[in-house]
């Protein structure tokens, strides 16, 4: 294997813990207020949709040449000084968005775990733990992810378990009435899904292969599956109402969780473990802006470490890292001073930010390049 070039199976884990978050944050409180009991419908009515974006990126893909990624399309169908603007812009807003997801993951750390604490350690832990994943190796970043993604899946697998028997089957029971609202949920998982893409800029790192619609449909279905799931158990647990009002209802569950009546308060334990789930996330996007910028600012791609060869902290652009590790933290200490502005952001701004990133800005740009004949 060449160096810093990572597996589709690696790849694939790593897709899984980005998008795994952000399932778990938004999916059965945004959906709850216009679907209803039929929140776990919204997932399923957007698979035809995922598998569709799916296909249509894979095509998209299957156009670069060996070591490209999109990053590497996108300057190639937009020219030097348009496809260098549109880097710039996909870089800035990875490294947003992990700003946000970061003062996301310190909130709900505070609000449901330790109430009596400040967010502000959290940020510094969490991004002094992702920055030596952005300034390291991509292989290392997605191997952790190999091993991580079976524990997370086998805790997720017990949750449920535990979580099912307490469900009001009567508060999911589905219904012809309840599709518009059903259907009027799917733009907020389309947009969790869309998440996914930012790895894209990543993709040079992975050889090309055919069939990319077949190797990562697993992806995509366990992906909508596990949606299924967070929507049935959180809204047949506390209702369509709660849920909507709720900040993060899933984690509000686990403050009551026991096994048969004997170990309870098991929520720190399983937050500690979805720690993993939010690290992921905000070093992968680091390493996707890191990648972006260096191509739009130094005009050429990152040098990859190779085997064996100690963590470069300034030289080959690495000082981009720094800047955008610095960025990140501003943004996350200045985007919501309080839960409310949090909220706020996380129900009107951000999706449809995320919107236009993932379903106009990127599909637009490559449009164009598909029409000048560069791809």
């Amino acid at each position: 294997m060449k160096a810093d070039q990572i597996t589709r199976r690696q790849m694939s884990a790593l897709l899984f813990l980005t998008l795994l978050s952000p399932l778990i944050r938004v999916l059965p409180r945004h959906i709850a207020g216009a679907a209803g009991g039929m929140s776990w419908v919204s997932p399923v009515l957007a698979l035809p949709f995922a598998l569709l974006g799916l296909w249509l990126l894979g095509r998209l893909l299957s156009r670069r040449r060996e070591g490209e990624g999109l990053a590497e399309l996108l300057l190639r169908g937009l020219g030097p000084r348009a496809g260098r603007a549109v880097l710039f812009l996909c870089g800035g807003w990875m490294l947003f968005y992990a700003g946000f997801l970061l003062t996301s993951w310190a909130e709900r750390l505070v609000s449901t775990v330790y109430p009596s604490s400040y967010p502000w350690p959290f940020l510094i832990l969490m991004l002094a733990l992702s920055l030596p994943a952005a300034l390291g190796s991509l292989q290392s970043l997605a191997r952790s992810a190999v091993v991580f993604r079976p524990v997370l899946l086998g805790l997720l697998a017990l949750v449920f378990l535990l979580l099912a028997p307490e469900a009001e089957p009567g508060l999911l029971r589905p219904s012809l009435r309840g599709l518009p609202g059903a259907a009027a949920g799917v733009p907020a998982v389309l947009n969790v899904l869309g998440v996914g893409i930012s790895l894209s800029f990543l993709a040079g790192h992975v050889p090309r292969e055919a069939g990319f619609f077949r190797r990562y449909l697993g992806l995509v279905l366990t992906a909508v599956g596990l949606a299924v799931l967070f929507c049935a158990v959180t809204v047949g647990i506390f209702g369509p109402k709660l849920t909507e009002k709720l900040t993060f209802p899933f984690f509000v569950l686990l403050r009551d969780l026991s096994v048969l009546r004997v170990a309870e308060r098991l929520e720190a334990l399983v937050l500690a473990i979805w720690m993993i789930s939010d690290f992921m996330p905000i070093a992968a996007l680091q390493l996707a802006a890191f990648h972006c910028l260096h191509l739009a600012l130094l005009g050429r791609p990152p040098v990859p470490r190779l085997p064996g060869q100690g963590v470069q902290l300034w030289r080959e652009g690495r000082f981009l890292v720094w800047l955008g590790a610095a960025a990140v933290l501003i943004v996350a200490f200045s985007i919501a001073p309080d839960s409310y502005t949090l909220q706020h952001w996380s129900d009107d701004l951000i999706p449809p930010l995320a919107a236009v990133y993932a379903f106009v800005l990127i599909p637009g740009s490559l449009a164009v390049g598909l029409l000048r004949k560069r791809l």
